[in-house]
């Protein structure tokens, strides 16, 4: 059984640790579901299927408030690099005081 109290996070802890907001790729994310799905219902009807909505998908390019532009790579289907600002954190629990941590590994 997990210590639960041990593994609480507490409410500061996105503010102590994540001082880059994650929530604009977020918006991003479905803003681009929603726009393939448009394009989706627009081209193909209501029954338009995965391989259809994926290239959509792989197909939209919007420039967004939130994180900038938006585009996808068409040979991995993930966003490209170079349209986003990422940071990479590990989650570290350390069980001699029971502390998180979460250092930051690298930035692209």
């Amino acid at each position: 059984r997990m210590p639960y109290e041990a593994w609480k996070l507490t409410p500061e802890f996105m503010e102590d640790y994540y001082d880059v907001d994650v929530s604009c790729y977020v918006y991003d994310a479905v803003m681009a579901q929603g726009i393939a799905a448009c394009d989706s219902y627009a081209q193909y009807g209501a029954n338009y299927t995965r391989a259809q909505y994926l290239d959509k998908l792989q197909a939209v390019e919007f420039d967004s408030g939130a994180s900038g532009r938006v585009e996808f790579d068409s040979a991995t289907g993930n966003r490209r690099k170079d349209t986003g600002y990422y940071v990479l954190q590990n989650l570290l629990f350390d069980v001699s005081d029971e502390n998180f941590s979460a250092p930051i590994k690298g930035t692209w």
